[in-house]
C-alpha cells in the first residue's frame, strides 16, 4: 500500500501543480474500477462497524487482507496507466481521487490492527489532504482520528458482482497458462467463458477489455451452452487417499466414479461430498478432470485447455498462433544478446552496438529480425544492425548462437554506430541531431523503488530552450527522487565521483552525468555518458526548440502517444491537442501507430 502513495507525486511533477483531496469529490468518477473499488471499501466499512461492535475480530481480518489485495493485484495494476496519467489529466485526477479516498478510509479502519504502517502512511496521506476537512480536532496522528461510517449511497452490489466474475475469469485464465507453460507475454487467439446466466456473461463482455489486457488474448468469447464445446466434467479416484479407507468396496466404488456424469460431479463440486455405496467420499478425493465429447472431441481437445470454478468456465485456446511463434522467437534473440552484454559484464547505460549474422539463408530468424527489430531494440536498448554494415568500431565481446537449430552470431562493439531505426509509416522526420534542450544523467547508485528495476535517466534543465525547468541543485535531487524514490534525508550528487557543491549552478552541470547517493559516507560510482542515457525527441514550434524525453527512467518503457502529445502541448503552451509533422515546412503529417513512437528518437519534428 505504501508504495501507491508514489502516485501523487508523479502527478505533481508531471502537470506542475499540486494535487489536494476532499471528501467530497469521492465516488464521483463513474469509471467501473473506480465505482468497484469504493463500492468494496464501503462494503467492508459497513461489515468492520457490526462485526466489531459485538467483539468478531475473527470476521474482520480476513476481509482486510482481501481489501490489500483487492487493491495492489487489482484496482492498482488495472488502472497503473490512468494513475500515470497516459490517459489524461482529467482520467488521472479521478484515478487518484479514488485510490486517495480509499487510502485515506482504509489507514483509518486498520490502525488498530498495523499500527505503525498506518501512521506511516498517513503522515504522507496528510500532506495532500485539503485544510479543514478532518475538522477542528487533533489531527496529528491516525490514532486520534475516528473510524470512517459507511456511505451507503457509494455501496453498489452489482459492480461488485460483475467484477468479481472478471477476477474468475482472469484467475482461471492465469491457471491454465501456468499448466500449458505458456507465458502471459505470448498473446493467444481466444478465451470463451460459459455460463448459464445471461447476465453474468454480459458482465463479462462489459469489462473485456481488461480481460483482453490481463491474459493477453485477442478474443473474449461467451456463450450458455457448454454442449456446444463438447466440455464434460470426469472423475477418477484418488487410490492413494480412498484405498486404505474404502478396503474391500474399492472396486465397487471405483467403478461407480467412473460412471458418474457431468450433473452429478458438479452437484458434488458444488456440496463438496458425495455417497457412495454407503461411504461419504469429499470432492477432494476425486481426480476431477475436464475433457472433450462428441465427434469433435479430437479437435477441441487439440484446441482448448478448460478450467472451471464455482462461477465460471473457462475455455482457453492454447493454439500456437503464428504471431505467437514469432514473438516467441524474437524474445530468444532478445535472450541471446542479454546473455551476451552480462557475459561482458556490460551495464545498461553503456553505450554499445549489436551486429548480426544469420550464416543460414532463408530462415525464419532473417524474417523475425526484420519485423521485430523495433521490439528487439527496444528491449536491449542497444542498435541491432546486420552485420554486413558494421564500422571499424572496437569489438568487445562476440559469440555464436544456436536458436531453433539456426546459428546466429553476435558482435558487441563500443559505442552507437547510429540512432535506432528512424522510420515512420508517413514521411521521415528531420535526420538525426543532438538533443535541443540542455540535459543531465541521473545515476543512482542504490536501489531504486516505485516498481522500476532501472537506475539511470535523463532529466532536461530548460524546456523550451531558455525556459528553465530545473532551477536548483535541491530540485536536481527531488526530481531524481520522484523517478527512483530513494530517502531524500542524507542524499547527495556526485560528479566523476567528486561532491558537488549545493550552490553549484545547475547550468554548469548540463551534458554531464550526476551520480546519487543517499547512504551516509557512500563513495560513488564512477560513471560518465556524451549522449543522453533516456530516449528523446526534438520539437520545433512557434519559433521554440523543446524536447519530449520518452522513457523515464531509462528502459521503464515509451511513453504512449496521448501522454507525448499532452506533454508537446504543455511544452508550448498550446491550446488544443497539436499536429505533428515531419518537415520544418509543416507539409508532411506525421503518422504514428502501435509502438512507433521509439522510431523518432533521436529525430527532430515540428508543430
Amino acid at each position: 500500500m505504501l508504495q501507491n502513495l508514489s502516485f501523487f507525486n508523479r502527478f505533481e511533477k508531471d502537470e506542475g501543480e499540486r494535487f489536494e483531496y476532499e471528501e467530497s469529490v469521492m465516488g464521483k468518477s463513474t469509471n467501473v474500477m473506480d465505482r468497484w473499488i469504493i463500492s468494496f471499501t464501503q462494503s467492508l466499512l459497513s461489515l468492520v462497524h457490526s462485526k466489531m461492535a459485538v467483539y468478531h475480530l475473527y470476521a474482520v481480518t480476513p476481509r482486510l487482507v482481501k481489501f490489500v489485495d483487492n487493491l495492489t493485484n487489482w484496482y492498482v495494476r488495472f488502472n497503473r496507466k490512468r494513475l500515470k496519467g497516459d490517459t489524461g489529466k482529467e482520467d488521472c485526477l479521478r484515478a487518484l481521487e479514488t485510490l486517495y479516498s480509499v487510502l485515506f478510509c482504509m489507514v483509518r479502519v486498520m490502525a488498530p490492527f498495523t499500527p505503525f504502517i498506518t501512521e506511516t502512511i498517513y503522515q504522507n496521506l496528510r500532506r495532500v489532504l485539503k485544510p479543514g476537512t478532518l475538522g477542528k480536532g487533533d489531527i496529528n496522528s491516525v490514532h486520534y482520528l475516528m473510524v470512517p461510517q459507511p456511505v451507503q449511497r457509494l455501496i453498489c452490489p452489482d459492480i461488485e458482482a460483475y467484477v468479481s466474475t472478471l477476477q474468475s475469469v482472469v484467475e482461471l485464465g492465469r491457471y491454465v497458462r501456468d499448466k500449458v507453460n505458456i507465458p502471459l507475454k505470448y498473446p493467444l487467439p481466444e478465451i470463451v467463458v460459459i455460463h448459464k446466466d445471461k447476465q453474468i456473461l454480459g458482465d463479462v463482455l462489459r469489462l473485456e477489455n481488461y480481460i483482453k489486457e490481463e491474459l493477453n488474448v485477442k478474443t473474449v468469447t461467451t456463450s450458455t451452452d457448454k454442449e456446444k464445446y463438447g466440455v464434460v466434467l470426469t472423475a477418477d479416484m484418488n487410490f492413494r487417499v480412498l484405498g486404505a479407507r474404502l478396503k474391500g468396496d474399492v472396486k465397487r466404488v471405483q467403478q461407480v466414479v467412473a460412471e458418474l456424469g457431468d450433473e452429478e460431479i458438479q452437484e458434488m463440486l458444488n456440496s463438496g461430498s458425495i455417497v457412495i455405496l454407503g461411504h461419504t467420499i469429499d470432492a477432494c478425493d476425486l481426480n476431477v478432470k475436464y475433457s472433450f465429447s462428441g465427434e469433435k472431441a479430437t479437435e477441441l481437445a487439440s484446441k482448448y485447455e478448460a478450467h472451471s470454478d464455482d462461477t465460471v468456465l473457462i475455455l482457453l485456446d492454447t493454439t500456437p498462433s503464428q504471431e505467437m511463434l514469432d514473438e516467441g522467437l524474437a524474445r530468444e534473440v532478445v535472450n541471446r544478446v542479454q546473455r551476451l552484454r552480462k557475459k561482458a559484464n556490460l551495464v545498461p547505460t553503456d553505450e554499445v552496438t549489436v551486429w548480426y549474422h544469420i550464416q543460414e539463408t532463408d530462415t525464419e530468424l532473417t524474417r523475425i529480425i526484420d519485423t521485430y527489430s523495433e521490439y528487439i531494440e527496444t528491449s536491449t536498448k542497444t542498435p541491432c544492425k546486420p552485420m554486413a554494415e558494421k564500422d571499424n568500431s572496437s569489438i568487445i565481446i562476440e559469440d555464436i548462437a544456436k536458436i531453433k537449430g539456426v546459428s546466429l552470431k553476435l558482435v558487441i562493439t563500443q559505442g552507437f554506430s547510429s540512432m535506432m531505426s528512424p522510420a515512420v509509416s508517413v514521411g521521415e522526420p528531420t535526420g538525426t541531431k543532438n538533443i535541443s534542450c540542455p540535459w543531465v544523467n541521473i545515476i543512482l547508485d542504490g536501489t531504486p523503488r516505485y516498481g522500476t528495476n532501472s537506475c539511470s535517466a535523463t532529466l532536461l534543465l530548460e524546456n523550451p530552450v531558455g525556459c528553465p525547468v530545473i532551477n536548483s541543485y535541491q530540485q536536481i535531487l527531488e526530481e531524481a527522487h520522484g523517478i527512483f524514490g530513494f530517502p531524500l534525508e542524507h542524499s547527495k550528487l556526485h560528479v566523476e565521483r567528486k561532491p558537488v557543491d549545493s550552490k553549484t549552478p545547475v547550468s554548469s552541470l548540463a551534458g554531464r552525468t550526476v551520480v546519487v547517493t543517499y547512504a551516509v559516507n557512500k563513495i560513488p560510482v564512477a560513471t560518465s555518458a556524451v549522449k543522453p542515457y533516456s530516449r528523446f525527441v526534438n520539437i520545433e514550434g512557434s519559433g521554440k526548440k523543446g524536447c519530449v524525453v520518452l522513457e523515464n527512467p531509462c528502459g521503464d518503457g515509451i511513453m504512449s502517444l496521448q501522454a507525448f502529445t499532452s506533454v508537446v502541448q504543455k511544452i508550448f503552451s498550446l491550446s488544443s491537442t497539436p499536429t505533428i509533422f515531419t518537415d520544418s515546412e509543416k507539409k508532411k503529417l506525421l503518422h504514428l501507430n502501435g509502438n512507433s513512437l521509439v522510431k523518432l528518437h533521436g529525430l527532430t519534428v515540428y508543430t
